[in-house]
């Protein structure tokens, strides 16, 4: 095989690469916004019914004054224009959404208004959004119906900071308490009780209307209080937790004043919190999955199968450094094509989920192409094996990538251009490295966002 060859690798290399690209394409048109709604809900007259994987709820419009749609998300233009096509324009009479920053503004009624909003940082376009949509809600009468629609993203493009409490205050507390070691159940507990909003609170303010919440879930196991920290969602946590949590990471010299006074006055029982909202409150409301990587994967898998490969889908719950997983799927792979097991080639083994990054330099990139290089370095010189990882979002970490794809030969082909994989791994630069070469996945913004799919594509 002569240098170039050894390069590009064999024509079965190709074709897997090729289909891989069609799977995920059918994983992520699975999970689209405006299609995870559209599949969800149906009307004939006056009767609607919301129908999404384990959830069935029936609503009769005709016994309500008026349908209100609030909301938002990396999704919210796409779920606002699929959920007023299912209802019909005339059946919304007001609305706030917000969608992001740059995108393609929904085809909706101008009665809904849309605001852009940033992600990851919230941005003072969003707390207007959600001020609207609260005053919506405070409106309300118990003969109203409100339809919200969550996404992910919802953390930080609906945010409304609690009494003195400034959006720069909140995005200071956020920063410390990420990098302070905290599991993110404990950050969204902060997070809540900074919050007039989540933590439940948002149905506090629609008391006594009716609110269905649509979501698409980006969390493992679909927790729902962690979904946008559950505007709509009972919160098991208490200001006292908060309180415990500053002192268990040393935090009370960190975060903003604002922020540690909230804390502690909560937690003397100056004012209420998202823990003192009434059972009967959440009675009103149906939180209902329109869609999560579980749909996205089996998406995937049917894609796999109609193209002729063997399936193993290992599900959404996998998580972990992104380097330590990658040394497992490689051995998964090569388990498949040694020993034809868990599946018999050719194959595809799916997985989902979302891996986290411990940082060891300053360059560019993001979970999936972390774990794509350090798969790379595992597989190098092997054949006739691919493998996909990619967010669905279509943003993976701080690059424009969603993710990578990589073969056998893609530490050869960097070794070509004069770079070493593994100092571009360890100086946390896998876009640079995968760019160069040709290796990345770029979609732009997608609409959607379930975490993240993986794809070992495994031929003899």
């Amino acid at each position: 095989m002569d240098g170039e060859a050894e390069r590009e690798g064999t024509q079965a290399v190709k074709e897997l690469r090729a289909d891989a690209l069609e799977i995920f394409e059918a994983g992520l048109a699975a999970v689209d916004g405006g299609e995870s709604v559209r599949r969800a809900i149906s009307r004939k007259g006056g009767e609607v019914l919301i129908s999404a994987l384990d959830a069935q709820v029936r609503v009769n419009l005709d016994e309500y004054e008026r349908v209100l749609l609030v909301g938002g998300g990396k999704a919210g233009a796409s779920m606002a224009e699929a959920l007023v096509d299912a209802l019909g324009e005339a059946a919304i009479s007001a609305g706030a959404i917000t969608v992001p920053l740059g995108s393609k503004q929904p085809d909706i009624p101008e009665r809904i208004e849309v605001f852009e909003a940033t992600h990851p940082l919230p941005s003072d376009s969003a707390v207007e959004a959600v001020r609207r949509m609260v005053e919506l809600a405070e409106g309300a009468i118990e003969r109203d119906l409100i339809f919200f629609l969550l996404s992910g993203g919802g953390s930080a493009m609906l945010p409304l900071p609690a009494g003195d409490i400034t959006l720069a205050d909140k995005v200071e507390a956020t920063k410390q308490l990420l990098a302070s070691g905290a599991t993110i159940d404990e950050v969204n507990a902060i997070r809540k009780h900074i919050s007039a909003i989540k933590g439940g609170q948002f149905l506090r303010a629609a008391n006594p209307a009716r609110v269905i919440s649509l979501i698409i879930s980006d969390v493992i196991g679909d927790r729902l209080e962690s979904v946008g920290s559950g505007p709509t969602v009972k919160n098991t946590t208490t200001f006292a937790d908060c309180v415990e949590i500053v002192r268990r990471y040393r935090l009370s010299r960190k975060l903003p004043a604002s922020v540690l006074k909230r804390l502690r006055d909560g937690a003397h029982g100056k004012f209420s919190g998202p823990e003192d909202i009434e059972d009967a409150v959440f009675e009103r409301c149906d939180n209902v999955v329109v869609s999560n990587n579980d749909v996205a994967l089996a998406a995937c898998q049917g894609a796999a199968q109609s193209l002729g490969y063997s399936t193993v889908n290992l599900g959404a719950r996998v998580f972990g450094e992104a380097r330590e997983v990658a040394k497992v799927m490689v051995g998964i792979a090569q388990s498949a094509q040694a020993r034809a097991y868990p599946a018999s080639p050719p194959c595809c083994i799916i997985s989902g989920g979302e891996l986290t990054v411990t940082l060891t330099g300053d360059g560019l990139g993001g979970r999936n192409q972390e774990f794509a290089l350090a798969a790379a370095l595992h597989l190098r010189g092997t054949d006739s094996i691919v493998i996909l990882s990619a967010g669905t979002d279509g943003i993976d970490g701080s690059s424009e990538a969603a993710g990578a794809i990589i073969d056998g030969k893609t530490t050869a082909r960097g070794a070509y251009e004069g770079m070493d994989a593994a100092d571009y791994l360890a100086r946390s630069d896998s876009f640079s490295y995968l760019d160069a070469i040709g290796d990345t996945i770029i979609t732009g913004r997608t609409g959607t966002n379930v975490m993240d799919i993986r794809l070992l594509m495994v031929d003899v």
